[in-house]
């Protein structure tokens, strides 16, 4: 990235670095091209909100239809009730409320 915008030089394999090639691309970090290339990436960076943009991403990605619970979708799993071969997937208010009114058994619960 930092060569394609021309802030630096091509990479250059650490088994192929030579005296010669670490001269060279430092000699090209010095140079004014070099230089304008860097302030251009560094005021696109300055306008990016990086950590937002990281955050939209990985909820985005999430598999939410896997993290809901069954009987109120509004609300994240936390829970697996194993009835039967089935496993549902409960949260933690669903599961409150299933208890205190006695319709599952606590021992059939994994987080």
């Amino acid at each position: 990235m930092v060569h394609t915008a021309g802030a630096g030089p091509a990479p250059v394999p650490h088994k192929l670095l030579d005296t010669q090639k670490l001269t060279e691309g430092l000699s090209y970090c010095l140079t004014k091209e070099a230089a304008v290339a860097a302030n251009e990436i560094a005021l696109q960076m300055s306008i990016e909100d990086g950590v937002k943009t990281a955050v939209r991403s990985f909820h985005a990605n999430l598999p939410r239809k896997n993290m809901q619970c069954e009987l109120l979708p509004d609300q994240p799993a936390a829970w697996r009730y194993k009835h039967g071969s089935e496993n549902i997937k409960l949260s933690k208010l669903a599961v409150e409320i299933l208890l205190k009114n006695q319709k599952i058994q606590q021992d059939k619960l994994k987080l």
